[in-house]
């Protein structure tokens, strides 16, 4: 009875561990792609958010057949709707990752650039103290990076007449990952 209640226990361990191992690595995902997420402008053609919610629709039917049948319709949709947002939110990120992790090629370039002293937002309730915009010369879109009044008042790194930004990015068919930008008088 004893190695019976012995071998229960190690079971229900092992499957915290690995619980605990999963809700962690996700955990990592969704921090990490979201640093990656700052950083990236993508194309304005392309239907992200569509096809973001199809795949998370279908995760939504695939955790409702992978339960057990004998159940109630309201429990059925709570099981699909549980599954479908999982899904929405590990893969919001997916097509700025897919940016990062397989670029064509690394372009640079000289752009325009606009200084705000009212930054983007910053979690829920902050913003920044100061934005940096640079339009991205491949999507022709602007992206808006946090910085201080320190930093891009005029000084070391930013002098007067200093009117455009280096900007080094690696871009593929969907967009543009900005590596570095630096000031310069070009």
């Amino acid at each position: 009875m004893v190695n019976r209640a012995r071998k229960k226990l190690i079971k229900y361990m092992i499957l915290a561990v690995v619980i605990s191992s999963l809700l962690l690595a996700v955990n990592w995902y969704l921090l990490w792609s979201a640093s990656i997420s700052n950083r990236t402008v993508l194309i304005p053609e392309f239907p992200f958010f569509t096809i973001t919610l199809i795949v998370s629709a279908i995760f939504g039917i695939i955790f409702l057949l992978c339960k057990q049948f004998k159940r109630t319709i309201k429990e059925r949709l709570v099981i699909f709707l549980f599954g479908t947002c999982i899904s929405l939110v590990v893969c919001s990120n997916l097509f700025d990752v897919y940016v990062y992790l397989f670029p064509e090629k690394t372009i640079s370039y000289i752009t325009e650039y606009k200084v705000s002293y009212l930054g983007p937002r910053r979690g829920k309730f902050g913003r920044c103290e100061a934005g940096l915009r640079i339009k991205e010369q491949y999507t022709g879109r602007w992206i808006e990076f946090c910085s201080s009044k320190e930093a891009l008042k005029p000084g070391e790194q930013r002098k007067q007449g200093m009117n455009g930004v280096f900007v080094v990015a690696k871009v593929n068919k969907l967009g543009a990952y900005i590596v570095q930008y630096e000031f310069t008088d070009g």
